[in-house]
């Protein structure tokens, strides 16, 4: 399962637009809004996945999302959930 952490503390379910019910590239890119780069979060199986150059762009603090990580993350962020040993 794959959920958007936007900066507002709200989330927002994404509906994967690939044909194996995976996102795509240009849909992850879309919703962080730049390059994807894979951030782990500690203690889990689970990963980010958030603008590269976030900070470089002075993007706002993501608090849920830099929580998760344990270190600060900017700008939308996708959180990741390991389900069974698959990560949609």
């Amino acid at each position: 399962m794959a959920i958007i952490l936007n900066i507002d503390n709200t989330r927002s379910d994404i509906k994967p637009e690939g044909s194996k019910n995976e996102l795509t590239l240009n849909q992850i890119q879309k919703i962080i809004g730049g390059y994807a780069e894979s951030v782990r979060v500690p203690n889990s199986h689970n990963f980010l996945l958030v603008d590269e150059d976030g900070l470089m762009k002075r993007l706002t603090i993501n608090i849920e999302a830099s929580n998760l990580a344990q270190r600060p993350i900017v700008g939308p962020a996708i959180l990741c959930v390991d389900i069974d040993g698959e990560i949609f």
